[in-house]
């Protein structure tokens, strides 16, 4: 009878110490979420949710083949990124249904689950025959050739008083063509380095205000939507392109200070005392909000109202 209890707490105690190998040689952290898969041509773009667990070190996604439904996955890019990365790019090489998935890697070298699979996404022969893009004549992408190093569309950079700023003056062209239009729909494209909007006729508007689906968006010089960016017309005033790319109106907190953008057309107070909904207002000479100060003679509270 003792040698059988013996026998049993043995193989417990072998199970036991089973288990607890295979809990540590794996995690059981919960995975990122896909959030979307989205197409444009050959070009797909993956991106998922941060998990809420600490010690992150890293990512791991993958690029997979599909069937309609996206009920299957067969791997056929994968790429890891740095635990900062919430978004990857890929591009497919042959036609067909696409899909990804993507699993996390914690301090301790392991892996979670693979998350479940993002939305299906259809390449055509189109869109991986000469190379994708609008251009098929050379190695770019996009509307135009790419701006240059320190003119992003996405900077705060510049701005009233500061050099370096876009200009909207229409001086030159505001319109260019793709050269081969391969698109399958007309509107808002997007690819490796930004956003533009292709019109009917193969065109794109550059240097300038266009106004689409109601609102008004800037195109630098390379046809690319600009956002998070100050706008210096042709006549000297001020304009903003907010973090959708639309044009800033009424009061916008830019950098930490405060500017008032004219509703009807978008264009910045500049400095003195204005009225803006029944109260007074002063602002500097580089447009941004008097706060907690003495300007002009008169005192200017914390919301930067006339006391």
């Amino acid at each position: 009878m003792k040698k059988i209890v013996a026998g049993v707490f043995l193989t417990i105690f072998l199970l036991a110490g089973t288990f607890s190998a295979l809990a540590a040689g794996s995690s059981t952290k919960t995975a990122p979420r896909i959030v979307s898969v989205s197409g444009n041509g050959a070009d797909i773009s993956v991106s998922w949710t941060v998990p809420e667990w600490s010690g992150l070190d890293s990512y791991e996604v993958q690029l997979g083949r599909t069937n309609e439904n996206g009920t299957s996955f067969r791997a056929v890019k994968t790429a890891r990124t740095d635990s900062s990365e919430t978004v990857y790019d890929f591009t497919a090489t042959q036609r067909g249904y696409y899909t990804a998935r993507v699993r996390a890697r914690d301090v301790d070298g392991k892996d979670t689950a693979w998350s479940g699979n993002g939305t299906v996404v259809v390449v055509n022969s189109e869109d991986v025959s000469g190379g994708g893009g609008p251009f098929h004549t050379d190695s770019s992408r996009g509307p135009g050739v790419k701006r240059s190093e320190g003119a992003a569309n996405g900077s705060e950079n510049g701005g009233p008083g500061v050099s370096g700023a876009y200009s909207s003056s229409a001086a030159g062209e505001t319109r260019r063509r793709v050269r081969v239009n391969t698109y399958t729909a007309n509107g808002w494209q997007s690819d490796n380095v930004g956003r533009w909007y292709l019109f009917p006729d193969g065109s794109y508007p550059v240097n300038c205000w266009e106004k689409l689906d109601g609102k008004f968006y800037h195109f630098d010089g390379s046809g690319y939507m600009e956002w998070n960016r100050w706008v210096k017309e042709s006549d000297g005033s001020w304009r903003f392109c907010v973090a959708s790319g639309e044009m800033a109106v009424g009061w916008n907190d830019i950098s930490g200070k405060w500017y008032y953008m004219e509703p009807a057309n978008g264009v910045m107070l500049g400095g003195g005392e204005h009225a803006i909904g029944g109260r007074l207002y002063y602002m500097n000479a580089g447009g941004d909000r008097v706060q907690s100060a003495w300007a002009g003679g008169h005192y200017y509270g914390s919301d930067g109202a006339r006391a």
